[in-house]
């Protein structure tokens, strides 16, 4: 996404990039389903939650987050309101939440194709007025989301914004409740899963690598690898306590060597004590804020379960004005997606 301004008195989105002029596109992205848990029952809705929470602090400078203490980077949600499509019976909330970093420049380069290197300058945002950082947009029905996300924010932002929104700001749930945006193992998919037989998983292994002295006749640095990166921590995270990896590697032949692919492979002769459901929500809950990191499959007596059966997602063609997309497309075609999902026995609303 391109960095736009907006107007930090009304919170009014000015589309158009500073000197440049707005511009309109259709633009391909993709839609994904995600499934919200309370940690302890709450009686109601995310979507009522929220709407709670959003009318309690309606205005945007009441609602922002600065998640690491800076006092320069900052989250809220912007738009929410009440959408409908003309040919189903469900609404949705739908909302954008922006990010943006106080007082940061723009920067620009001249286009010269001439020229033998670009010359690079910065523009300021203009008083009360701010770049956008990232944007993402959602839209939920009862506990059940459609959501687009982007390079600057991702689904695991959005759970960390609206945890401290209805518990630290709004104070709309308790703070030792939390909700988590899971993915699901599909309804149809659930109900015909036998007993697990194995899993199978495939990851980049990124690493620190800690070089030792020289040993031995022929001088062999021995180094120490200690395995690091979202991927590595979310295989941990879903295996559990009960398996024991390793907490280095010593591979004198890959010095030279940034990144391993890493696959684990567990079998077992009889079903998990935990159940099949549960292990396969594990799954979900664990690996929910991991996209193209990991790769895994489910081998079980009925038939196999890959990452695409638990990451429902679905290319959507919209319609953007001046860096935004036009919600009286974007938010129909999510209520399309989620009653498709419906209506394919995928999920159950």
């Amino acid at each position: 996404m391109g960095r736009h301004a907006f107007d930090k008195n009304t919170c009014s989105f000015d589309g158009t990039p500073t000197l440049l002029m707005a511009s309109t596109d259709t633009r391909t992205k993709q839609i994904f389903y995600k499934r919200a848990v309370f940690s302890q029952p709450t009686g109601r809705t995310l979507e009522d939650i929220l709407r709670t929470a959003l009318s309690s602090k309606s205005r945007w400078g009441e609602r922002q987050e600065n998640p690491t203490g800076d006092g320069r980077t900052f989250c809220f949600i912007n738009h929410s309101g009440r959408h409908q499509h003309p040919s189903h019976r469900i609404s949705l909330l739908g909302g954008e939440l922006f990010s943006y970093v106080k007082g940061s420049d723009q920067s620009i380069f001249n286009a010269d194709p001439t020229a033998t290197e670009v010359n690079v300058s910065a523009i300021p945002p203009g008083e009360d007025r701010e770049f956008l950082e990232g944007a993402l947009y959602f839209g939920i029905s009862r506990d059940h989301l459609a959501v687009m996300q982007s390079a600057s924010l991702r689904f695991g932002h959005l759970e960390r914004h609206l945890n401290w929104l209805l518990t630290r700001c709004a104070k709309v749930i308790v703070e030792e409740n939390g909700v988590t945006l899971m993915d699901v193992v599909p309804e149809s998919t659930r109900g015909a899963v036998g007993d697990v037989k194995g899993i199978k998983l495939s990851a980049p292994l990124q690493f620190d690598a800690q070089v030792g002295a020289l040993t031995g006749l022929r001088k062999v640095q021995r180094a120490r690898l200690v395995p690091t990166g979202r991927a590595w921590e979310a295989v941990k995270a879903m295996l559990g306590a009960g398996f024991d990896l390793p907490t280095y590697l010593n591979a004198e032949e890959i010095l030279n060597s940034r990144s391993l692919q890493v696959e684990i492979e567990l079998k077992w002769k009889r079903a998990p004590d935990e159940g099949t459901t549960d292990l396969l929500t594990r799954i979900a809950h664990n690996l929910r804020n991991v996209n193209d990191e990991v790769d895994y499959s489910i081998d079980t007596r009925t038939g196999r379960l890959s990452r695409e059966d638990f990451k429902l997602h679905t290319p959507v063609s919209v319609p953007w004005i001046g860096g935004r997309p036009r919600f009286d497309v974007l938010f129909p075609k999510m209520i399309e997606y989620l009653v498709s999902l419906v209506e394919t026995d995928r999920v159950r609303l």
